[in-house]
């Protein structure tokens, strides 16, 4: 297990920390490393908040799971529909929820690849409709910056940069 952020939040002892100590089948990872380090030994990832996490382990082609829980900044049905079919979905509201998510993690890590693999289109139509995936745009909208004199766009997919100075309408490329 590990934690986000790597810093303790409470003052007294994190309730889920202690249960992934006694856990005996999970290990309390709690260094302050990021996870993009931690990735490239991951065969599973297993997700439980609507954060940007799920969008690093998204990106890192490994399978990942995603418990959707109502307490835990739930998807919207649109997302929650899309997620189902890109990556593997637990609904923590379901009364099966712990016998599902169980049997699927007893799985075979070669099985759970295989599924993965077959939800390789869905998941690009997830990326596509919920996260950035490093197109175009995306450099566009990250180096845009807005002041009260001006708005400066730096485009990365052409290399230009464009001055558009609000008060007299005169726009720089």
């Amino acid at each position: 297990y590990k934690t986000y952020p790597a810093l303790p939040r409470y003052a007294d002892p994190d309730p889920i920390w202690e249960a992934a100590r006694r856990a005996p089948n999970v290990e309390l990872f709690d260094a302050h490393i990021d996870l993009k380090y931690l990735l490239p030994n991951a065969r599973l990832l297993v997700v439980g908040r609507a954060t940007s996490t799920v969008a690093v382990c998204l990106m890192s082609d490994r399978p990942v799971v995603y418990i959707d829980g109502p307490e835990q900044l739930a998807l919207r049905e649109d997302a929650r529909k899309a997620c189902s079919a890109g990556l593997f979905l637990f609904d923590g509201r379901s009364p099966d929820f712990h016998d599902n998510l169980r049997a699927f993690l007893s799985k075979t890590i070669a099985s759970i690849e295989r599924q993965w693999k077959q939800k390789a289109a869905a998941r690009r139509q997830l990326v596509a409709a919920f996260f950035d995936s490093g197109g175009p745009s995306a450099g566009r909208r990250g180096a845009l910056i807005t002041g009260h004199q001006a708005t400066l766009e730096f485009d990365s997919a052409s290399e230009t940069i464009r001055l558009v100075e609000h008060h007299s309408h005169r726009v720089e490329e």
